[in-house]
Formats: C-alpha cells, structure tokens, sequence
C-alpha cells in the first residue's frame, strides 16, 4: 500500500506524487482512491486502491537504477524493432511503455531516436517518442531531483550517433 507523499510512476502519464487518500462513494459503493499528482502537465488522477498493482502503479526506482538507465542511453547498445511494418511496432511498443518498466520505456526512447535521425518517424511514432521520452525523463527528474526538460534534453544529447 502507498502512502501521501510517496512519488510513485502511473503507466502511460509519468512519475508523480501521491497527495491523498480519498474515499469516494461511486454507484452506491464507498471506495478508497490514491489521488497522484503527475508532476509534469498538471494532471490529477485518482486511483483505486485496490487496483493500483493491477494498472501498474509503482514506486520510482531508485538512485541505482536510474543510473544504470542513464548508462544506457548513453552506450552504444540498443535494441531497435526492425520491422518494417510500423503498425506492429507502434502496438509492441505501446505495450512496453504500458508495462511501467522504465527500462522498456529506456528502450523505446532510444531506438525511436535513433531510428529518427536516420529516417523521419511516422507521426503516430513520433508522437509516441514524445510519451516516452515525457514518462522517462519525469521519472528521472524525481529521483535526480532535477528539472524534467533538462533531464529529456540531457538524455536525448546523450544518445551516440549509430550507424
């Protein structure tokens, strides 16, 4: 169970900050709902309780892990989906960023600009990069304590040149 104050990361908008604990009467029934502030884009979102494993909902990672991840946007190494149908890229890539882990979304963000630079995106690919580049770097920023947009234009210049 989270508690207020715990910064945790809802799949699909990004990190945020548990501000609540509410209960909420809907259709006749009471129930308890996490209230999340997403940091970026001044979203609020309540969330059952008890269906918070269920839609994903996690702690952020810690130190450790974001710089594992910030190691590997910067290496070499990248796991590009080379299927020329872009229809089945955009879904397995939707369902690795609905999965939360920020390693998958890690990956995403890495291959799409990679894949960017040598030849432009679709604009539903591009859009995607924009989510996950905004869950990533929001979750980065909390546990670095830094600036989102300068956490995103640090990762993104990170990211070498790969033929």
């Amino acid at each position: 169970m989270f508690n207020i104050g715990d910064h945790v990361v809802y799949p699909l908008h990004g990190a945020g900050t548990i501000t609540a604990i509410e209960s909420m009467e809907v259709m006749g029934a009471s129930q308890e709902y996490y209230v999340i502030n997403i940091l970026v884009g001044n979203l609020t979102v309540r969330v059952p309780t008890g269906n918070a494993d269920r839609l994903g909902i996690r702690y952020t990672v810690d130190m450790s892990e974001a710089t594992k991840v910030i190691d590997f946007m910067a290496g070499m190494d990248v796991e590009e989906d080379t299927s020329s149908n872009w229809s089945k890229r955009y879904k397995d890539n939707m369902d690795r960023i609905a999965s939360g882990d920020i390693h998958q979304v890690a990956n995403i963000v890495k291959a799409l600009t990679v894949r960017d630079r040598r030849k432009s995106l679709s604009t539903g690919e591009r859009k995607m990069l924009g989510t996950a580049r905004h869950i990533l770097s929001s979750e980065l920023s909390v546990v670095l304590g830094q600036n989102q947009r300068d956490i995103e234009e640090s990762l993104i210049n990170s990211i070498p040149v790969i033929e």
